[in-house]
């Protein structure tokens, strides 16, 4: 449904267009009211099924027939006019059709041709006889008046497809215009000014008949200037300027070729425009031919000139002497060396390397015999020292007669491939000093059979072969491979994907032993043949560290689970949870799930945060942390007194924080408890009138005494302390102060004894002793 709207829409279009240029046609219709000499309506119709195809042809049957009959041509009539017409128009869309290679573009003579000759002066026929037998027939045209009207309805729209045909298919297909399309125009309104002020000029001296023929002469030379010069599409532009201008003027009077609208007159000049779009249709097709044949043999040069330069950097020619007559401007930028230094000189009077040479003596020999010669190597070294490598080709030329010319050849640059070259050989020699001298061990062997073609000391070494047991040999049958499948799943995997990655394989070494090591192979091509060179590492020692690794993991694991300590494993930086043992959770109060991952801060834990800061301060400073006390919070809301002891440790190759806080909340409590006895007993010892001493068990001395003891005795504190009764002689005799040291050592406890002791003054006072041992800091 679509299709046939566009269709409708496109053959409506193309009927108002059509019946629009029959119109304008009609207008200027002097032969008879249905025939006119200027019929644009011929070269549209022709354009029109040429480019939209000949099933359009309805559209112009339609616009011709309501285009007739508004001009008052019977209906049947208009029907079989408007049908001659657009019989003629699908005719010449036939035969271009036809010709299948038919550029509408008109760029070509051979298109100019078909379009002139078989259809703008042939296919007119079909029309001017069909339409004028249809005027004979309904009365419209006389017998007598047939030819005449014959050949002007011909002429009409030969001269429609002339014009106006060019026209519309050089604009369809280039529809921009440019600055050249305006130089066409006015060249034509120039001509036609010449032509119109020549004739005002000409006429008075000549006579309007000799100024006619002189303007139609003049006429030609002035049209085949923008014939020369322009695009067709400018020259079919030109060719329609030009006819409106000079059609305007004979219609209105005005110009050379007509006077009083003389149908001689416009015949006359009908046929002059015939002639100059013929003439400019076809001159502008060579010259447009042989603008593209320049192009062309410019193309064709640029492409051998470029062909050339990619094949060789410079071009050379020699007389018949062997001098140089030419080099090309390359030579001098490729090499550097100034050219004018080679011209007249033949190629060994110039100082190259080596030029004593057999190499050159053969080269000599082959030139001066005018042999062709190919790729001779000249070396020379410019004036920095640097040295230059060319390869140079000629063949000697002869003339019609076979006397020697001279030679043209070609020269390359090799500098770097030559450079290319010995890095290569220094790279190669390098390859064989790693490869013999490497201290891991290395193999060469074919692809295709596995054969061994080379094997380094440290693989000798490693595996206790020698070279002449292993090389020619399939590597599958090598006492070495512990899992001969193995060897064979290897060489599969080698040819299948040209390489293997650190492979963990087991071999068997010298002893007997079994190693374990990583196997790496890489697909070469060494002479033209692949080849594979595999290394080994091993990591045997490596295997058994990682596995005493994690044993040593697994061992940790299990004390951090079971250890009694409440242990906890976090982030340095962020301080995020990572673990922490069953200990813990007892202590803190919170399932292992509810702070994994979470920080103790978000968490709550710390009561103090600059106390969380000092911890992480001297973590970053020294990385351990010992007894550092604080206060965390319980998952309870309780406040707990804790011992941070902490250690910065790398786990899993991240750095992580160790720690465990061991809750001190009872054993400060204790602390502060005993502080709270020691005060009382302090101010009661001290406040006592009795006098009290207390002292060592094991040798009497004296740790503290109180001021009624200090006021009895009459000795000063800093001579007492430290001192013993011994010392002081508070004891009469020292047999006394055993006896009662043996008596507490029997009972425990004395109370009330009676004994004699003396004071400072050595006065002798009986008292009453009561002892009794304690245990004081840890000593009694």
């Amino acid at each position: 449904m679509k299709r046939a709207l566009g269709y409708a829409a496109k053959c409506l279009l193309l009927a108002a267009g059509y019946f629009g240029a029959v119109k304008g046609g009609l207008a200027f219709a002097v032969v008879h009211d249905f025939i006119s000499l200027v019929w644009p309506a011929a070269g549209l119709a022709l354009v029109a099924l040429t480019l939209m195809g000949l099933r359009f042809f309805p559209a112009l049957v339609a616009g011709g027939l309501a285009a007739y009959a508004l001009h008052g041509l019977p209906l049947e009539t208009a029907a079989a006019v408007a049908s001659g017409n657009t019989l003629a128009a699908l005719a010449g869309a036939w035969l271009l059709d036809r010709a299948r290679d038919f550029d509408p573009s008109l760029g070509r003579v051979r298109d100019v041709f078909r379009l002139i000759f078989p259809i703008a002066l042939g296919t007119p026929v079909i029309a001017a006889t069909v339409g004028t037998a249809s005027l004979l027939q309904a009365g419209l045209l006389d017998a007598e008046s047939l030819t005449r009207a014959a050949i002007t309805w011909w002429a009409g729209d030969a001269q429609g497809v002339l014009l106006f045909a060019p026209f519309a298919f050089a604009w369809i297909r280039r529809p921009q215009p440019d600055r050249r399309v305006a130089e066409a125009l006015a060249h034509a309104a120039l001509i036609a000014l010449v032509l119109l002020f020549g004739t005002f000029v000409l006429e008075v001296y000549l006579g309007a008949e000799k100024t006619q023929l002189l303007a139609s002469f003049a006429l030609f030379p002035l049209a085949i200037w923008p014939a020369v010069r322009f695009p067709m599409r400018e020259v079919a532009t030109f060719n329609l300027a030009l006819a409106v201008l000079c059609l305007g003027g004979a219609w209105l009077g005005i110009g050379p070729f007509v006077s009083e609208r003389d149908l001689g007159s416009l015949v006359a000049l009908h046929g002059l425009l015939g002639a100059v779009a013929l003439t400019t249709l076809l001159l502008g097709a060579l010259s447009n031919e042989r603008r593209m044949v320049a192009a062309g043999l410019a193309e064709s040069e640029a492409r051998f000139r470029s062909l050339t330069s990619l094949s060789a950097d410079w071009y050379w020619e020699q007389d018949e002497a062997l001098r140089f007559t030419m080099l090309s401007p390359g030579f001098g930028a490729v090499h550097g060396f100034d050219a004018s230094e080679y011209l007249g000189r033949r190629r060994w009077d110039i100082p190259h390397e080596d030029i004593d040479s057999a190499r050159w003596a053969e080269h000599r020999r082959r030139v001066e015999a005018h042999e062709p010669f190919r790729d001779f190597l000249i070396v020379r070294r410019s004036a920095d020292g640097q040295t230059h490598y060319g390869l140079t080709s000629g063949e000697p030329v002869f003339d019609e007669r076979g006397r020697f010319r001279g030679y043209r050849g070609v020269g390359r640059d090799v500098t770097a491939q030559m450079v290319v070259e010995s890095q290569l050989r220094e790279s190669r020699e390098l390859f064989a000093r790693i490869f013999g001298n490497s201290p891991i061990p290395m193999m060469y062997r074919r692809l295709d059979d596995g054969v061994v073609t080379a094997v380094n000391d440290a693989w000798c070494r490693f595996f206790g072969l020698g070279r002449d047991e292993v090389v020619g040999r399939p590597v599958q049958d090598l006492p070495f491979n512990v899992d001969p499948q193995a060897a064979r799943i290897v060489q599969a995997r080698v040819s299948e994907a040209g390489e293997i990655s650190d492979l963990e394989l087991q071999v068997r070494v010298p002893n007997g032993g079994i190693r374990d090591i990583l196997f790496s192979a890489q697909v070469v091509v060494v002479n033209g043949h692949a080849s594979v060179i595999s290394t080994n590492v091993d990591v045997t020692e490596r295997n058994r560290a990682a596995a005493e690794l994690a044993a040593s993991r697994e061992r940790f694991e299990r004390l951090f689970r079971a250890s009694p300590l409440p242990i906890a494993i976090s982030g340095v930086d962020d301080g995020a949870v990572l673990d922490v043992n069953d200990a813990w959770t007892r202590a803190y109060g919170y399932a292992r799930e509810e702070i994994q991952g979470r920080n103790f801060v978000a968490l709550g834990l710390w009561v103090d945060l600059d106390a969380r800061r000092k911890v992480r301060e001297i973590l970053r400073a020294g990385g351990a942390l010992r007894n550092f006390e604080c206060r965390w919070r319980r998952k309870s809301g309780e406040i707990a007194d804790v011992l941070i002891s902490a250690d910065v440790v790398e786990l899993g190759g991240e750095r992580v924080m160790l720690s465990n806080g061991i809750d001190v909340t009872d054993q400060r409590r204790a602390e502060a408890a005993l502080r709270e006895t020691q005060a009382r007993f302090a101010k009661i010892f001290q406040s006592s009138p009795v006098p009290v001493v207390i002292s060592r068990f094991e040798d009497g001395r004296y740790l503290e005494v109180n001021d009624a003891w200090l006021a009895w005795s009459g000795h000063a504190r800093d001579r007492t302390i430290g001192a013993t009764s011994v010392d002081l002689g508070v004891w009469l005799t020292a047999a006394d102060r055993t006896a009662f040291t043996q008596r507490l050592l029997a009972e425990a406890a004395v109370r009330n004894v009676e004994t004699r002791m003396r004071k400072r003054s050595g006065e002798i006072a009986d008292v009453l002793l009561s002892s009794e041992p304690i245990d004081l800091g840890g000593e009694r």
